[in-house]
């Protein structure tokens, strides 16, 4: 069941309980590991956790995904030996062919239709029960751009972040909006050389800790750091001191904290 669309809220909110939490320049990240669902503990400077953040796996509906696209190559395939094996050449290569590219083709359309949306959620308790946030993924597969559309719990729209698939093939970026569509900042992996390093070393390239530099609408003026620290274990900290003026709402900073790091599968 698709989520409900958000919509632009009539008036700003106010600095309320929730969203005073989001008052701050600085926020810790933790990943917790040995977890059935991607969560996060969010801390401030003084290592008091503030926000807990949760993307759901759906482990099952993900396996009776793998399982049916299974099962639809697999008749493809079986279907073609079969046809194949009853007419003369060349057409029998010919259509051996055709089915297993069907097949494939049939098995990826089957997985994706099955397969979940894993939409984020940022909660003030860690019973997950006052939520904060709401991250939805708007697409389950995307060959270009993948959004992710922000709202608060009412479902009043605060903004979006897009990641071109393709510019990230050379340097990581994502682009975040406001509920109008304003271009507020650019998010970019911290260097291109270490970036095309990354890429070459392939599973390797993980041992290269991956930062990101984030940038006003012009590309050019810091507004924010996403660093990782050196650990084990996948702690991050969100800088966005250099942005005195509060040009990104500081809910939208956390939510491309989040994604910067589940969403590029780190």
């Amino acid at each position: 069941m698709s989520p409900p669309v958000p919509h632009v809220a009539s008036a700003p909110p106010g600095l309320s309980s929730s969203t005073a939490l989001f008052d701050r320049d600085r926020f810790l990240l933790h990943q917790k590991h040995l977890a059935l669902t991607e969560t996060y503990r969010v801390f401030d400077e003084q290592g008091q956790p503030i926000m807990f953040v949760k993307r759901e796996g759906h482990h099952l509906r993900q396996l009776a995904a793998a399982v049916a696209a299974g099962f639809v190559a697999l008749a493809f395939i079986v279907g073609g030996i079969g046809v194949s094996s009853a007419v003369q050449q060349p057409w029998d290569a010919i259509i051996g062919i055709a089915c297993v590219v069907i097949g494939i083709v049939s098995a990826v359309a089957v997985a994706v239709w099955i397969g979940p949306k894993r939409h984020i959620g940022v909660f003030a308790d860690q019973s997950m029960a006052r939520e904060l946030l709401k991250i939805y993924q708007d697409q389950k597969i995307a060959f270009v751009n993948a959004t992710y559309t922000v709202a608060d719990p009412e479902f009043n729209l605060i903004g979006w972040f897009r990641k071109n698939h393709f510019y990230s093939m050379f340097r990581k970026r994502w682009y975040g909006y406001d509920a109008e569509g304003k271009l507020l900042c650019l998010a970019l992996e911290d260097s291109v050389a270490l970036s095309i390093l990354r890429r070459v070393l392939g599973q390797y390239g993980a041992m290269i800790r991956t930062n990101f530099n984030v940038f006003g609408p012009d590309g050019r003026t810091p507004i924010g750091e996403f660093n990782r620290k050196y650990t084990m274990f996948d702690k991050y900290v969100l800088d966005m001191t250099a942005d005195p003026g509060r040009a990104i709402d500081r809910r939208l900073a956390v939510a491309l904290g989040v994604l910067l790091d589940t969403a590029e599968k780190r």
